[in-house]
């Protein structure tokens, strides 16, 4: 789409412009296209929002943000449903989208018109900076979409990253938490391959930690992926939770070890059993009546500050249960209280000619909720509604992957071909090959390549230099190692 030359100063000065329609899908016919996929499941879900309009629950006005959204899908999806039940109705607004990627921004400021940010990390701070260099603070919106960077978790490299790390995925999840709790958006969805450490996300964000699951032995970090300038010497994996009582009577987190999701320096308020406080550790305002409360600077740490306590001593001096409590951590932000849910999706469960499995988490104001809902509803029944909702959504094939392409001499494809092979392509190129991780050989993709090679020959050499009968190998192995990656 274009702008006008008001458009532009407006857009270099933090502003927007929004385009008349959403772009359209390319290929297909009406019936056979993701605006029918969309429209078939507004059909579906149409009586329930009737319902939740008529009672006010429902937000007919939704200011939508994102980051890391790639081609901005969701906002595309958003459009379409705000056609199918018109603007009287439900009318979407497109507050942001945040990209580093040079690329990126420039398609989704094109098609969209809409501010770009151009770093995460610093989107919920005062200098958040747009991708024209002007500082534009950040309002606050109804729901935010972020797709955090991936590739650290993807089951393609040889070495995962986990979130504490410091790879991209991790940094983009922790910077997208601290947007989130900043600016306290009624509702969130994260996107990430099935194989991302998912528990741990929830665990990051709700601060709610099953004692079971921190207990339980760990290895030390094993997928670490090893920094050659670090003494091994010297690695010193921690492999046993402990925390610390400071002089006030507050109990914090001291040592986390790889496989919990909890902040260094978070605050212990307690301990839970199905839902409700069993034990308050010092003042907690929503700790319940018929807690325990425990005064942690006598109890714990024998009348005076301590470091170094293992979770199995506090647990035991608290009295609470190894096998069916769950400890509490202060949230970020306690005015937030966020819940979560996980979910795992296959993209031609919903009408896409496409395998395309990823996971995705809900993370929701469940304080936001009506008094009176709070009280009949655990979160993990909003859980379950969410889940049982996607499985209604679900929409069988009626379309090939051609349909969904456009003709070979099209102009479009055209333009695209000639931009790939022109100077931009080769620089993308040469971009990609020198990439961090992923595209240098820490990918099982370039091994099971490898291994192809070899199978296809005949007797021959191989990627040594060496004479090789690989050619031989057939049946199972070369399924394994040849299968398409999707």
């Amino acid at each position: 789409s274009s702008n006008t030359s008001e458009d532009l100063q407006s857009i270099c000065k933090g502003g927007t412009t929004y385009p008349d329609r959403y772009l359209d899908t390319c290929g297909g016919s009406s019936n056979t296209s993701v605006e029918a996929i969309v429209g078939e499941q507004v059909d579906k879900v149409n009586e329930i929002l009737m319902a939740s309009a008529e009672k006010g629950h429902f937000n007919k006005q939704l200011k939508i943000q994102t980051a890391c959204s790639g081609t901005d899908s969701p906002i595309i999806a958003a459009q379409i449903v705000q056609e199918k039940l018109g603007k009287a109705n439900f009318q979407c607004n497109h507050d942001f989208s945040c990209e580093i990627e040079p690329w990126k921004q420039a398609y989704i400021y094109r098609n969209f018109g809409v501010r770009v940010y151009d770093d995460i990390n610093t989107l919920w701070t005062p200098q958040a900076r747009t991708a024209f260099g002007e500082e534009v603070p950040v309002g606050h919106g109804d729901m935010f979409i972020a797709g955090t960077v991936c590739k650290d978790f993807s089951g393609l490299r040889v070495h995962n990253l986990d979130l504490e790390d410091k790879g991209r995925s991790g940094q983009t999840f922790f910077s997208a938490v601290q947007f989130m709790y900043h600016f306290g958006p009624k509702f969130c969805i994260f996107e990430n391959v099935l194989n991302a450490p998912w528990s741990k996300m929830q665990e990051y964000i709700t601060g709610e930690v099953c004692l079971a699951t921190a207990l339980k032995k760990t290895s030390g970090g094993k997928n670490k992926e090893k920094d050659p300038t670090e003494d091994d010497s010297k690695k010193k994996a921690i492999k046993h939770m402990t925390l610390e009582v400071d002089k006030d009577g507050h109990v914090y987190c001291e040592g986390v070890p790889k496989h919990v999701g909890v902040r260094v320096g978070a605050r212990l308020l307690g301990f839970k059993r199905d839902g409700d406080y069993v034990v308050v550790i010092g003042d907690v305002d929503d700790g319940g009546a018929g807690a325990k409360v425990v005064d942690a600077l006598e109890v714990i740490g024998g009348g005076r500050a301590k470091g170094k306590i293992s979770l199995k001593a506090i647990v035991a001096k608290c009295g609470a249960s190894m096998s069916t409590d769950t400890m509490v951590f202060e949230r970020l932000n306690p005015k937030f209280r966020y819940e979560t849910q996980v979910l795992k999706l296959d993209s031609k469960t919903f009408g896409l000619p496409q395998t395309r499995q990823r996971g995705y988490m809900i993370a929701y104001r469940f304080d936001m909720f009506d008094k009176e809902v709070q009280k009949t509803c655990t979160p993990q029944d909003i859980g379950d509604s969410w889940c049982e909702l996607m499985a209604q959504l679900q929409t069988p094939l009626k379309m090939s992957c051609e349909d969904m392409l456009q003709a070979s001499n099209d102009p479009c494809p055209k333009k695209l071909r000639d931009m790939v092979r022109g100077p931009i392509g080769i620089n993308s190129r040469q971009e990609e090959t020198t990439a961090p991780y992923f595209w240098t050989g820490g990918s099982k993709d370039q091994s099971r390549n490898n291994f192809y090679r070899q199978c296809l020959g005949t007797k021959g050499t191989n990627i040594k230099g060496e004479r090789s009968n690989t050619h031989n190998l057939k049946g199972f192995m070369m399924q394994e190692f040849a299968r398409p990656n999707t």
